[in-house]
């Protein structure tokens, strides 16, 4: 996560230091499509990818949300009066705390979904494999611990298990990309936007 929490504060600063040039709603698209084509590099990532992957997985990914993140609150800030900017920038950060959470419970509940589809149609064919060993399996692994001691079969099937799971997560990331950049583009315009701050001003 290093890369994408050094990658998403130099998103904003940029798009915080030309947004005025190019535009609150240009700004805003540009991060939307860098942060769908992270989630389309996303879906090629296979169980052996290399490590660069996902370090430019991550700085494409933190560069669009820092893209995203400062146009789009300018333009809340700008559509309410100055003595409600408080309220608004809060409304803002409450909201994605809020999408935050909700995001991980149902990213948690599509994974969890998609061990159980790929044990229920895999697990047959490994002799000694219960719900309760491959659960406790799983716990270990979760917990930072290792698969030492795993056969080789065992190993294998765990790997794809969680693979299998994981795109599940990449195919909703994808979708939830291509909307993001969708609803940016019927953003108001840098002009809209301006004009809508010199009235609430």
């Amino acid at each position: 996560m290093t890369p994408m929490a050094i990658a998403w504060p130099l998103g904003s600063a940029f798009a915080g230091r030309y947004m005025y040039r190019v535009g609150a709603k240009r700004t805003t698209v540009i991060g939307a499509i860098l942060v769908a084509c992270a989630t389309l590099w996303l879906l090629a990532v296979a169980l052996h990818s290399p490590y660069w992957f996902f370090v430019g997985i991550m700085v494409v990914m933190g560069l669009g949300m820092g893209y995203v993140t400062t146009p789009t609150t300018v333009m809340i800030q700008s559509a309410v009066p100055w003595q409600m900017r408080g309220a608004a920038t809060g409304s803002n950060q409450f909201s994605r705390s809020l999408g935050q959470t909700i995001g991980v419970t149902v990213f948690g509940a599509l994974f969890n979904a998609g061990v159980q589809d790929y044990a229920a149609r895999h697990a047959n064919g490994l002799a000694g494999l219960s719900s309760s060993r491959l659960t406790g399996i799983l716990n270990q692994l979760s917990g930072g611990g290792s698969a030492t001691g795993l056969s080789a079969g065992l190993k294998a099937f765990v790997d794809q298990m969680l693979a299998h799971a994981l795109h599940h997560i990449f195919i909703t990331m994808f979708g939830i990309g291509l909307l993001t950049l969708v609803v940016s583009w019927f953003l108001p315009s840098h002009q809209k936007v301006m004009e809508q701050q010199k009235q609430v001003a």
